[in-house]
């Protein structure tokens, strides 16, 4: 028995004629037109997005130039040269990745004067050219600028900010676009009805969307599919096959953030980062997303949005457009922290956690919609909010008061304590125990500094007192806002209470320095006394501060004068 091996649909299906080239017209045209008129260049650079053409389009230039009847701007595929294509050795092909050497391109000089064996033209079609070393570009430049009349070059990249200005100058240069979702559709269906694939058309959109242009990597999707369900291809089997968040979902997660629902967003990206769904790639769907919704806004139902309509009008209800603005600016600044984050989780929890206090604080729904559809009305669901947060009733919430921030005599004294007692054993423990601060960002009781934890470290540690850092301002202050509220953070994470304090990260290290050479002058630390205030919270603490964030004075110690003044409750001891 013969068994015949699967041929994959983009390679079954990959154009042998520019008729069958889709989403490149203009290319298409010019090179059609300079091969009849007679004008073939020596050398071509193609560059442009995978899966776009490149490499293909290439091909079938080294068809057409040596093609013996041209078939109205095609290959005839009758002739000898084009039934010999593939075996006549006028047509070489190089992996630029795999052969980036000086001497793969020397070789190649030397072969380049040898005439082809029975087409017009030897073709040298050289893929990823961008790989080549800075000595095989400079090898390969004499043979470019003055090649044989009988040999053309054809390069490709994805590149082409990687090819030095002395190549690409030498050489005719064409850029691919991204295949229009509309033609890679096109594309599909072809496929689909002549491999006899029932798939939906809402199916067949969503993979165009998700294969960002790529004509390649949609037929590679729609083949995987087959392999999942061969007779009925849905949307569905698209979202699970490829790892995507349907709008649906999105639209459902925007809802509860501008509800301030906190537990909703936690559950569902622990559940999507569970599924190895990549965060980062799950931010630009939320992008994508926002951005049909400022379409929508704009356009109304001119846009094209299909099934997704109802998802993108619900948000469009709820979000104003500046909303959405300050929503993708966040999203924005989030995709690039991702990448060098220990904890992407973590960061993308706490990034969520906060704009779920903004949002439930600028609720900026248009009235006018609001009133005429009943179906807003009950999108807002009522929630309790604690310290702009969604919270469990039955859950205990540390509240910090963010009253003031430490006088620098207090800092001082913090940072003198925390070296006096410092040892790498009580900082590794600390360390220990912090890379497991997702739970704690997931903790209803810390959702007042959950913004603040996955930017923060510990950097030095004693008994009683610790030093923490990070890079933001903005995130050292709101540490030492809510300074009581960390120490019971490190309380819950190693077992007895700890003072602690947040520096800048240069300040840190102007910090270590000092102590560094104190240390090596032969000076000791010892233990000094802070002001006697008491660091009090109480667990169940629902009570809402009206008043603005007040200056106290720890050298003098009022406390007595500013409770009589403004009352027991206002006041929070650090």
């Amino acid at each position: 028995m013969i068994y015949m091996a699967y041929l994959a649909l983009y390679r079954k299906y990959r154009p042998t004629s520019f008729d069958e080239v889709f989403g490149q017209d203009n290319i298409v045209k010019i090179i059609q037109n300079a091969v009849v008129s007679g004008r073939v260049s020596h050398a071509y650079l193609f560059s442009g997005p995978r899966g776009t053409g490149k490499t293909t389009t290439a091909k079938i230039l080294a068809r057409m130039v040596n093609c013996e009847s041209l078939d109205n701007g095609n290959p005839c595929g009758k002739c000898s040269n084009c039934l010999n294509f593939s075996s006549s050795g006028d047509v070489v092909e190089i992996d630029a990745a795999s052969n980036n050497g000086v001497d793969e391109i020397r070789n190649l000089r030397e072969k380049v004067n040898l005439v082809p064996s029975q087409s017009k033209y030897k073709i040298y079609i050289i893929d990823e050219v961008h790989m080549l070393t800075t000595q095989a570009f400079n090898a390969l430049l004499k043979t470019l600028e003055e090649p044989p009349k009988h040999v053309i070059f054809i390069l490709a990249t994805t590149e082409p900010n990687k090819i030095p200005l002395t190549i690409s100058s030498r050489c005719q240069k064409f850029q691919f676009n991204r295949v229009d979702d509309c033609d890679i559709v096109k594309r599909l269906k072809q496929i689909s009805d002549i491999e006899k694939i029932n798939i939906s058309d809402d199916a067949l959109c969503e993979i165009a969307r998700v294969s960002d242009g790529g004509m390649r990597d949609s037929i590679n999707l729609l083949d995987q599919l087959c392999s999942y369900d061969l007779n009925n291809i849905t949307i569905d089997d698209v979202y699970n096959v490829y790892g995507t968040i349907s709008y649906t979902d999105i639209a459902e997660l925007l809802s509860n953030v501008k509800d301030n629902n906190g537990n909703y967003v936690v559950s569902y990206i622990e559940k999507i980062n569970k599924d190895g769904i990549n965060l980062s790639k799950f931010i630009e769907e939320l992008l994508l997303f926002l951005k049909d919704v400022l379409v929508y806004k704009n356009c109304g139902n001119e846009l094209e949005i299909k099934s997704k309509n109802d998802s993108i009008v619900k948000i469009n209800y709820i979000f104003s457009e500046n909303d959405i603005y300050y929503v993708v600016d966040l999203l924005n600044d989030l995709l690039g922290k991702l990448k060098y984050s220990v904890h992407p989780s973590v960061l993308l929890i706490a990034n969520l956690l906060k704009l779920c206090g903004v949002m439930s604080n600028n609720s900026s729904v248009d009235k006018e919609v609001v009133n005429n559809t009943e179906s807003v009305d009950n999108m807002k669901q009522p929630v309790e909010k604690q310290n702009n947060v969604a919270i469990n009733n039955n859950t205990p919430v540390y509240k910090s008061k963010k009253i003031v921030l430490p006088t620098d005599d207090y800092v001082e004294i913090v940072i003198n304590n925390t070296f006096a007692t410092a040892s790498r054993d009580y900082l590794t423990n600390l360390l220990d125990k912090w890379r497991d601060v997702s739970e704690y960002i997931a903790d209803a009781r810390y959702v007042a500094i959950s913004s603040f934890l996955a930017d923060i470290v510990p950097r030095a540690a004693g008994n009683d007192y610790a030093i923490l850092s990070g890079k933001y301002a903005s995130i050292v202050d709101g540490v030492n806002s809510n300074l009581s509220l960390f120490e019971r953070l490190l309380e819950d994470m190693i077992g007895h209470k700890v003072k602690v304090i947040a520096l800048n990260d240069d300040v840190w290290e102007q910090k270590k320095l000092e102590y560094v050479n104190n240390r090596k002058s032969g000076k000791q630390y010892s233990l000094k006394d802070l002001p006697n205030i008491n660091n009090t919270i109480s667990d169940n603490d629902n009570s809402e501060s009206s008043s603005d964030d007040m200056q106290v004075d720890f050298s003098n110690n009022p406390i007595d004068k500013l409770v009589n003044i403004v009352g027991e409750d206002v006041i929070e001891y650090i």
